[in-house]
């Protein structure tokens, strides 16, 4: 379900998600900052996404316009209590959905190369590597994908 971007209910989640990075990333002091506004995902250029499991945030996803026709996806998570349930690919089908029915022809994403799970999970469901994008461009510890999308049929 659509939630804002910056709904308190889900300060557990991404802090869980901030503890994972912090751990992977130990005594990386190289790597650019990421911030972002809530402003950006929501629509008609964005939007963020929730999965409840027993009524608490479980995993997330957000999407906001990179470019024009290009969107971007941010703060992909699925809290370690809920994983292996599909729910990251739920929400990546959402986010996907939401980015055509937004005007998107294609979605990017950062993620890094630290973490296996994602690397793996966004080259299955069919994102390809492309040269990273924006602050990412000289990060070592960064990979970045996109997909193509499938034009709205009327």
């Amino acid at each position: 379900m659509a939630w804002p971007f910056d709904d308190p209910r889900l300060g557990e989640l991404l802090a869980e998600r901030h503890r994972d990075l912090a751990r992977r990333y130990a005594g990386v002091t190289d790597h650019p900052a990421d911030p972002v506004e809530p402003s950006e995902f929501v629509p008609p250029s964005g939007t963020s996404l929730v999965a409840l499991a027993d009524g608490v945030p479980a995993a997330c996803g957000s999407l906001r316009r990179l470019e024009p026709r290009v969107g971007e996806i941010k703060r992909m998570y699925v809290g370690e209590r809920s994983r292996r349930r599909g729910l990251g690919r739920a929400i990546l089908a959402m986010l996907e959905s939401e980015a055509v029915q937004l005007g998107y022809s294609s979605i990017r994403l950062e993620t890094g190369v630290r973490q296996d799970e994602a690397l793996a999970f966004y080259q299955a469901a069919g994102y390809r590597p492309i040269p990273c994008f924006g602050r990412w461009m000289d990060s070592a510890l960064s990979v970045c994908y996109e997909k193509g999308l499938a034009a709205k049929r009327p």
